[in-house]
């Protein structure tokens, strides 16, 4: 049976919660991923988003089942500097501006952080950069955070990846859309009706995110006995997680000189 991962972002809502109650009803493994603000109310998307706030316990009880995690999606899901043509919906990290540094980025993740578990009654498990986008700083701080997953867009690779801090260990796992392959799939809430077909497909075969360790014997290639910790693997690990991050970079620039045009 294939291994199938699915990440669940739970941004734009189309119906009543009736594909949240099916997840909790039938058991199926899943992260589902949110950006805090829009469970903020008088937030910033609670116009956009007014649905989201009704069903703040139904989201509850299924990121609290067993089998599944919750995910962070920064904390506004918003760059901090103003964008008049290129795409805004970006925070840890913006191709067009001074990086934040370490201090800024660790106060927007603990915000959101407070937000999830004051509104949901459960800490996250796994760190979503929104729309993908990070440095190392962000990773660094997740794992001081000690989020035991960490999201990048799958470009380079399919298998997990280990991000080792101060004997801390952190999962990066390449995630791509529901209709593509590979081990780990997102998609929004609300496209999955349109991707009825791929949607059950990864359904039929997911696995909780809380056995990655075992699906995938991630520890085995990390240590070497009795020598302990294979730092050279570690180094290889980071190596394919800079490229993967030049790619997506790559690739959300080039959306948004596609898009330019229409923006003017």
């Amino acid at each position: 049976m294939t291994k199938k991962f699915l990440d669940i972002h739970l941004e734009g809502m189309d119906d009543n919660g009736e594909k949240l109650k099916r997840i909790l009803d039938e058991g199926i493994p899943v992260a589902i991923s949110i950006c805090p603000e829009t469970l903020r109310e008088n937030g910033i998307y609670s116009k956009q988003y007014p649905y989201l706030l009704k069903f703040i316990n139904l989201i509850g009880e299924v990121v609290s089942k067993s089998g599944n995690i919750l995910g962070q999606q920064g904390n506004m899901h918003k760059c901090k500097y103003n964008h008049r043509f290129a795409d805004p919906w970006h925070e840890n990290y913006c191709l067009y501006n001074k990086s934040l540094n370490a201090e800024e980025q660790r106060e927007l993740m603990e915000k959101g952080k407070e937000t999830l578990v004051k509104l949901l009654g459960k800490s996250p498990e796994m760190y979503v950069p929104p729309n993908h986008q990070f440095d190392f700083i962000t990773l660094k701080i997740a794992n001081e955070m000690e989020y035991p997953f960490f999201i990048i867009k799958g470009v380079k690779t399919n298998e997990p990846l280990l991000y080792e801090n101060n004997d801390v260990n952190t999962l990066v796992l390449p995630e791509r859309k529901i209709s593509e392959n590979g081990y780990f799939h997102y998609i929004h809430y609300d496209e999955i009706k349109n991707n009825h077909e791929a949607f059950e497909n990864v359904v039929k075969n997911a696995r909780s995110f809380q056995n990655i360790g075992i699906d995938f014997s991630m520890h085995e290639k990390y240590f070497e006995k009795p020598y302990g910790v294979n730092h050279k693997q570690l180094n290889e690990d980071l190596k394919i997680i800079r490229k993967n991050g030049t790619a997506t970079i790559i690739r959300k620039l080039l959306r948004d000189i596609k898009n330019f045009p229409t923006k003017i």
